[in-house]
Order: C-alpha cells, then structure tokens, then sequence
C-alpha cells in the first residue's frame, strides 16, 4: 500500500493506492465537513457516561472533532496498520490534528475493551476497516459483523422508535424471568434449508415429549401446518413483512415480541404474548432499568435472540434445528417456509465449514456474523450444555454436533 495527501478546498484527505485502486479515507471534496457529518450521527447514539472506542484514525478528522465535542469523555482509539499509523506521524497531518490527548489502544487492550464496550460507544470508521491487513483478518471479520448489526439498527432507527412507543401502549406484559419452562430441554427452531429433514421427528418424538418447543416467527406457521406441537414463537423484525407469520394461528398460542417488532403484527395477534426489552437500543434499556426488567441480547437475528431469551429461562439444555447459517443446496429456507428462494453460487461467495467438517459450503456475511454470534455466546457460557442438531449448513464451534434423533434419546435417558 502507498499512501499520498490530496489537497482539497478545506483539509487534506488520504489516498490509499492498493493493488492498481485509488481509495480514499476522507471526502475528496471536503473532508471536514464529511468529519462534522459523522460526528453528529455518532452523537445521536453515544451514551456519555461511558468511555467511548472509535476504529479506525484515518486522516484523524472525525476523532478530533469528536474529542471537541465531549472534552470530558474518555475517548480512545484504534488503528490496525502500523504501517499507516508510522506514515501518518510523519505527515502534517499529525500536526495539525490534536490527538495527543486521546488514548491509541494496542491490539490486546483493543480485544478486552470490545467484551465490555457499550454497543452505542463503539464507533467505526468503515473505510479503516476494508484497508485492515490480512494478518488481523480475524479481527477484521468481528468488526465487519457488529457493522452490520449497528447499520440495520441505523437504518430502522425511525420504525424502531415508533414500533416501541406503539408497542408499549398496548399494555401487554412484560417477559419477567419467570417461567414454566425452567429446568427443561429446548428445542430451538429455525426456517433454515434443513429444517425440511426434522418435520416428521418433531410430530413423532417431541409432540408427546415434555420438551420445550420455541420457533423464529418464519418457522411457525411451516411446523403448525405439518402437526408440530410447539410452545411459543418469536418475533424481532421492526418491519411489516412479518405481518404473514401469524395469520390463522389458535388463540391459545404464545408469542415473544421484542419492544421494537413491527407495532401491527404484535398488535393484530390474539393470543396470549410478551415484550421483550432488548440490549443495546437506549430506549428499551431506559425503560427495562427502570421497571427492573431483564434485558434480552439480540445477536443481530430472530434465532440469536431465541437463544438468549431461553437461557434465561433457564432450561437443562438447548438444541438447534434450521439453524443451517448458509446455504444448504443453495437454498435460502425451509421448502415450507413462509419464503424462500434457490440461490445461484458465486464464485465470491464466503464459504465456511460445513456441519459434517468435511468440506466447506456458501454463506453470507449475515449468516456468517450470526454463526460467530453463537460461537462467542458458548465461549463465554461454556457451562450450558448447548447442541447443535440442525444436520446441515455450516458448524458452529463449541457446540456439540449430534443427530436431533440422538439428542431426544440423551435427554430421555437423563429424566
């Protein structure tokens, strides 16, 4: 990589020549005006009374005027490329931006600070990520998944916040921690491709079993219809397109809603439900502390989401069935699922190991964050006994990979 400095009409940017490209950190054109912009949409977020981690320095703009803006946070930051960051020291820039007050992290305080750092506090510079090295590749696939999952958050923030206000005047109960299901073996299902391998097992083994039966909102209408007894369903999507999921389902059934789910599709089910309030969206934090509510972890998806709610309820063990993470003969659900498609492989699509461990199959950079999800959910709960049974897609490591068939016999024997 080489790097060069562009005069513009206000401050200088940085080029970033990289195998025959010409990149750039900051606008060509005016690059303090594009620092200004960031930092106010990272103002809308940030929780001042805690330290605040931005990645990636760049031509320093955006931390600078973000330190100006709160001159009593603590503030730090991090850049991967030494190579760039002993180029940058030499430059005026390094001058002219006033960092010597803001904390650099090395790369091991970078990895304690990301398993405490408030989600809303943690800032990224996208253009700093795409140029991280390949020798911190793995680094760059864990900041690359929670920039995902801030710009969905980014992109709904107006849904969200009406859904929530909606949702709550509703006047529903809130999920407590109390449960019926405590001390039990649960069953999470997931729309994935090879769900289709399980119908008959759930309507044979499990109806008359004492397991628990929870389903992402895309399964349940798929599991009712082919005679599974299930024991409640789940829904997260802020968007109406979930409005279908529940269209022509008993009274008695029971749903989980996150306080941010689309307000129509929580308000128009009759039967029995509960909100969820969820980690990392400030106004549900507000209001669960205030009420002394748990706070849900919801992963970026429905089955992450599932997943924490269940351990808080505190079950024996839980497996996972449709949990596929890709894209099982390159189909994106379950045949029965309220949608699904064939999807033609690319040449440059990630693939990753399979269930099996003997070969590696197509996924995407959604499905690839969920399944480091569940992996750093077991590695930092490795006391929970949590399996594996979707017998398809892609392995999730430190789970234990067994048959759905012989997960029921182990937990018959242990009654």
């Amino acid at each position: 990589m080489k790097f060069e400095i562009i005069e513009t009409k206000t401050v200088p940017t940085v080029a970033v020549n990289i195998n025959q490209r010409k990149l750039y950190f900051h606008s060509k054109y005016d690059p303090m005006n594009e620092a200004e912009m960031w930092v106010e949409k990272q103002m809308e977020s940030i929780d001042p009374e805690n330290p605040i981690l931005v990645i990636g320095l760049a031509g320093g703009y955006h931390i600078n005027l973000l330190a100006k803006r709160l001159p009593e946070n603590h503030i730090v930051y991090f850049e991967a490329d030494e190579e760039y960051i002993n180029w940058f020291r030499k430059t005026d820039l390094h001058k002219n931006v006033k960092l010597s007050n803001i904390e650099k992290l090395s790369l091991n305080e970078l990895k304690i600070m990301l398993s405490s750092i408030k989600q809303s506090n943690l800032l990224l510079y996208k253009q700093s990520i795409d140029l991280i090295p390949k020798r911190y590749s793995e680094l760059k696939e864990i900041l690359n998944t929670i920039y995902i999952q801030l710009s969905s958050i980014e992109n709904h923030s107006q849904q969200l916040n009406k859904n929530f206000v909606e949702n709550l005047k509703l006047g529903i109960p809130f999920f407590n921690l109390n449960s019926d299901y405590k001390g039990k073996h649960m069953v999470l299902v997931s729309a994935g491709p090879s769900l289709d391998l399980h119908y008959d097992i759930l309507k044979k083994k499990v109806n008359d079993s004492e397991v628990v039966v929870g389903a992402v909102g895309r399964a349940i209408k798929p599991l009712i219809n082919n005679g599974v007894r299930l024991n409640f369903g789940i829904i997260t999507d802020p968007n109406h397109s979930t409005k279908g999921h529940l269209e022509g389902l008993p009274d008695h059934f029971k749903m989980f809603f996150l306080s941010t789910a689309y307000h129509l599709t929580v308000k128009e089910f009759s039967g029995e439900k509960e909100l969820l309030f969820q980690e990392d969206y400030n106004r549900a934090e507000l209001f669960a502390n205030k009420e002394k509510l748990p706070l849900i972890k919801t992963g970026g998806s429905v089955a992450t989401t599932l997943l924490d709610l269940m351990v808080k309820m505190k079950p024996k063990s839980i497996a996972l069935i449709g949990q596929d993470l890709a894209f099982s003969n390159l189909q994106t659900h379950s045949t029965y699922a309220v949608q699904t498609s064939i999807r033609t492989e690319k040449r440059e699509d990630l693939k990753v190991l399979s269930y099996n461990r003997d070969s590696y199959i197509p996924t995407s950079l959604n499905l690839n964050s969920y399944r480091k999800w569940f992996e750093h959910y077991k590695a930092r709960n490795p006391e929970l006994l949590l399996f594996n049974c979707t017998e398809g897609g892609a392995y999730i490591k430190g789970w234990e990979h067994i048959s759905f068939e012989k997960y029921l016999k182990s937990i018959t024997k242990t009654k």
